[in-house]
């Protein structure tokens, strides 16, 4: 039995609707280095793998799941090219995937968050004409300064901005309101961005009907760098030696997941810190090799976290009839850093 939602699954009788906690509470503790994908959260259902085709022999009986693409290993001898050469074909590859996310016949608008990701979408898209922009409003965007910026970048760009507010005040969030969000997602560790983004998506269609399509900035972070500063512990401009502190931090949180997976349970981590045990014992007991660079090390880090973010930002905009479609994560651009020399 297969379906593109859990709760159309559970139209046959024979599927199981017993939830999965052991599985829910390994998601909630699990360490992003763990670069697998959240669970289906039901026993007896599985998820369909990113990037995965299954296929189902009838002849021979038999299920089974393939990858179509995955991203692709980095040239050993890439040559040497000037740094304006990848920012180029960095600059080039973007515009033409904004582009191709234009394409349609229908109203689009796009999700301003403040920040560089979806300030860039919104400067190349603008190019095109004018274009609705959605932005959250709330204590936390305006101590941030994110809703000010978003602000400044829209009335540059000549864009209408809507700042939805969501306080205390405007939005009387009731157990109805998360039920009809965790329906939706069908996500068991909803949070306060799953609710806004669902009432952000139901605004943006009442306020303009004929809107089906909404552009994103999801991805930038995961594949160019945007978490440096949290994996670093600390804001502030880049030093020298911060590359290398980052795969060494990096290294240090999937031996210590890798320990776990071995099962040297979370009594024995504070053993790392020590240096009783080292990074190298614990990959060696997981029999996982660690031989990946610092860029690999990094997005292998946070594709759990990517997985989590597109599965609530498909599901909140379906269930108002939008489109999500995500420039930052064309295959093209993803593989085109993917080869991009280390130094």
């Amino acid at each position: 039995v297969f379906a593109s939602e859990r709760k159309g699954l559970f139209a046959h009788p024979s599927v199981p609707r017993v939830f999965d906690w052991q599985a829910a509470l390994a998601d909630a503790s699990a360490s992003r280095a763990d670069s697998g994908e959240y669970s289906s959260g039901v026993n007896g259902s599985e998820r369909v793998p990113a990037a995965g085709i299954v296929d189902i022999g009838l002849d021979r009986r038999s299920v089974g799941v393939r990858r179509y693409w995955v991203l692709p290993s980095r040239d050993a001898s890439p040559g040497c090219h000037p740094v304006s050469h990848y920012v180029d074909g960095y600059r080039a590859l973007l515009e033409s995937s904004v582009k191709l996310r234009l394409m349609s016949d229908v109203g689009y608008g796009l999700f301003l968050s403040g920040g560089i990701d979806s300030s860039m979408v919104a400067a190349i898209a603008a190019r095109a004409g004018p274009f609705p922009t959605f932005s959250i409003l709330s204590p936390s965007t305006a101590g941030s300064g994110d809703a000010h910026s978003a602000h400044e970048v829209a009335n540059a760009l000549a864009l209408p901005n809507h700042q939805v507010l969501f306080d205390e005040s405007s939005i009387a969030v009731s157990p109805d309101h998360w039920r009809r969000v965790l329906w939706a997602c069908e996500l068991h560790t909803l949070t306060a961005e799953q609710l806004f983004k669902f009432n952000l998506h139901a605004f943006a269609r009442r306020r303009y009907p004929g809107l089906k399509v909404m552009l994103l900035g999801q991805g930038s972070d995961e594949f160019n760098g945007g978490y440096i500063a949290w994996v670093l512990n600390r804001e502030g401009p880049w030093h020298a030696g911060d590359w290398s502190a980052m795969g060494e931090r990096l290294g240090r949180e999937r031996g210590e997941a890798a320990a776990a997976n071995a099962g040297i349970g979370a009594t024995w981590l504070d053993l790392f810190g020590g240096g009783a045990l080292t990074d190298d014992f614990a990959m060696g007991a997981a029999r996982r090799p660690d031989n990946d660079s610092v860029w690999d090390r990094y997005t292998a880090h946070f594709r759990r976290n990517l997985d989590y973010h597109l599965w609530h930002e498909d599901r909140t905009s379906a269930s108002h009839a939008i489109e999500n479609r995500v420039p930052f994560l064309d295959h093209r651009l993803l593989e085109f850093i993917a080869r991009v020399p280390e130094d």
